[in-house]
């Protein structure tokens, strides 16, 4: 990807790309394409103490002052902000001077980010990589200077706080120790130590407090949009006219690092390539996927294995987006050692039948309020076996567990989750928000979807037949199993289709049946294991195409329906009245396609829906997809700006029923 000047000069459309590189274990970094802190998530490190959470801002941004030595001026009518631009105005958010737009000559995404200006006959690249699997950011200048001598002072903005909050001044206490090679950084808040260093510069302690950057994101958003960084003092560097410096700065919380920016970045490079070389069939569209899909599949300490953070820059690893997203960003991807280690991961954290529906990023003990993620996990395992073949896996790490879970779903389990006499799976109350439509207001539920619900049924019978042929293979007793198959067979269809509607009712609890149009029905259509004819399948997809269809996947409700909210915007509480009530999700492109392929059977039809997403690429966040969209025209990308169950099933989908 690249961005050229044209682009970069019209800031209300470059404020607005963004783009992120990790870690491994949950850190990242994040700036806008013209180098701007839109968010309070805005970094070059933000570190995971406890992998994959408890996340803190360390290094926010550079600010690189350039001064030209120049005999026939005046050298202090010569010096250059090259990226300090973000001032404290609340009418105008960010106050740009005409010199920075016109100095930035471009950005550029392939591997890593990299920008480029051009000031006053020198020429400056910028690039930034993370060191895999070490809490490590570095930052590699380049410089070609012509005509002028120039002097170049780099001042680090640093922070130490939760990467969800923001400083005041005096927040916290910095010690400082220099070296030969830059300082050291100790807090009087906890005991992180921050290594700002570099290879050629000489670092200069002045120490003060900085105000001036106003996050316009969390602004728009109602939140506190203000912080202050702290600055220990600045990198200097000197280049000659006609020479050309490479240098680096490196950001870290580890001791024994190197100071070769291009050994970073060609590990980096590697890294990453051999990733795309597993790949067969590749495509750009494809290869673009893999490395977005690489961002998600990050290291818990708690286990050593890995886990997939659900989405950045907010989330930490949920139970039910990791069972969605890993069939695209692990079996597609051919990263079968990691997939066997999220299923193993989650197993560990199995309590009275279910896994965790989050792992808070505090990193406490995790939650079971989830109906939905348990049963993904079985689909997961169907997935894996697909790709993989390997039952022997299964056999030796699951099989029981497997069993267990099934026996527990049927006896009863947390939150009222229990089979009831008809063979169909029913859980939860008016106090609980048990789904994947699971926002609750002021103790209220936005979508109350308790009792038996339409996706969660069908999830169940594709667990229960998943087992039934499971068990098979492994001579194990399934007649039990058998039984409940046969109920769910004569019932699901009787109790959840609604000619009326043309579609399935979302949830039915007691004498309410739920008739409002929701995707959920979508996922009835799209599993292995469908209870859904043909006929019955062509009814439901003409409703979906007709009212929740749109460029970038399904919208939670009804676009004609009464509480139908076409736009998510405005402060918490005005977000979460439209989360699922009409917001885009983008994963769920995934069903759609997928129920497309099998009962339409029109592959173009499939490809136009995939279409989209290959420009989306480079809308908002650099190879991320975006959690949610507006319901209506044109469509806008809102929520967190890399999800992993996006990346997942346009993955997925393209993969296997596309290419």
């Amino acid at each position: 990807m690249r961005i050229e000047k044209q682009t970069l000069s019209d800031f209300n459309v470059a404020k607005n790309k963004e783009f992120l590189i990790t870690n491994g274990l949950g850190g990242y970094a994040s700036r806008t394409v013209n180098n701007l802190s839109s968010r309070i998530y805005s970094g070059l490190l933000i570190a995971s103490l406890n992998p994959p959470v408890e996340r803190r801002l360390l290094l926010s941004d550079l600010r690189e002052r350039i001064s030209i030595k120049d005999e026939t001026r005046q050298r202090n009518d010569n010096i250059i902000h090259l990226s300090d631009r973000n001032k404290k105005n609340f009418k105008n958010l960010y106050v740009t001077s005409s010199n920075e737009i016109s100095m930035q000559e471009s950005f550029e995404f392939n591997i890593y980010p990299k920008y480029s200006y051009y000031v006053n006959e020198t020429f400056i690249d910028k690039e930034i990589v993370m060191d895999y699997g070490h809490n490590t950011t570095v930052i590699k200048y380049t410089i070609q200077t012509t005509a002028n001598d120039i002097e170049l002072e780099i001042m680090p903005l640093i922070n130490n706080r939760n990467h969800h909050d923001v400083t005041m001044k005096n927040d916290f206490l910095c010690i400082q120790k220099n070296n030969k090679n830059g300082v050291s950084l100790t807090f009087d808040i906890n005991d992180i130590k921050l290594n700002l260093l570099s290879d050629k510069c000489k670092f200069f302690k002045d120490e003060n407090w900085i105000c001036d950057t106003p996050y316009f994101i969390e602004i728009e958003r109602g939140n506190l949009g203000i912080d202050y960084h702290f600055t220990p003092g600045y990198f200097n560097i000197n280049v000659q006219k006609f020479s050309r410096v490479e240098f680096s700065i490196i950001a870290t919380t580890e001791e024994d690092v190197s100071l070769n920016g291009d050994y970073y970045i060609n590990k980096e490079i590697e890294r990453k390539n051999n990733l795309l070389k597993k790949i067969k069939n590749r495509d750009e569209f494809i290869d673009k996927l893999v490395l977005s899909s690489d961002n998600f599949i990050v290291s818990r300490k708690s286990t050593g294995l890995k886990t997939i953070i659900a989405g950045y820059p907010w989330f930490s690893d949920w139970g039910r987006d990791t069972m969605i997203a890993m069939i695209g960003l692990t079996l597609c991807t051919n990263r079968f050692d990691d997939a066997r280690e999220i299923l193993i991961s989650f197993k560990k954290y199995i309590k009275n039948g279910l896994i965790p529906n989050m792992f808070p990023d505090s990193g406490m003990n995790p939650l079971y309020n989830t109906i939905d993620g348990t049963l993904w996990y079985f689909n997961a395992v169907y997935k894996y076996l697909e790709y993989t073949n390997d039952y022997d896996f299964i056999y030796e790490n699951l099989i029981d567990n497997l069993n267990d879970i099934i026996n527990n779903h049927i006896k009863g389990t947390y939150y009222s989750i229990k089979m009831d006499g008809d063979g169909l799976l029913m859980g939860g109350d008016e106090n609980t928000q048990l789904t994947w439509m699971d926002v609750k207001v002021a103790g209220h539920a936005v979508t109350p979807r308790y009792g038996k619900a339409i996706e969660i049924n069908a999830l169940w019978y594709n667990a229960i037949c998943f087992m039934i042929d499971l068990n098979k293979k492994f001579n194990i007793e399934y007649y039990a199993y058998e039984k409940i198959k046969e109920k769910i067979e004569k019932t699901f269809i009787k109790t959840f289709w609604c000619k009326e509607t043309n579609y399935f009712y979302d949830y039915i609890y007691g004498e309410e049946k739920n008739k409002q149009i929701r995707a959920n029905g979508v996922i009835a259509l799209s599993l292995p294991y469908s209870l859904v004819n043909k006929e019955i399948g062509k009814k439901a997809l003409e409703t979906v195409f007709k009212q929740l269809y749109t460029p970038y996947g399904l919208r939670s409700l009804s676009n004609l329906d009464v509480e139908f909210r076409g736009e998510y915007k405005g402060n918490l509480y005005e977000r979460d009245m439209s989360y699922h009530q009409g917001s885009v999700w983008s994963w769920l492109i995934g069903p759609i396609i997928t129920a497309t392929k099998r009962y339409l059977n029109d592959i173009r039809l499939c490809e136009k829906m995939i279409e989209p997403f290959k420009n989306h690429l480079n809308d908002s966040c650099v190879l991320g997809i975006s959690e949610i969209f507006d319901g209506k025209n044109p469509y806008n990308p809102r929520g967190a700006y890399a999800q992993a169950w996006g990346v997942g099933e346009v993955l997925r989908a393209y993969i296997e029923d596309v290419k």
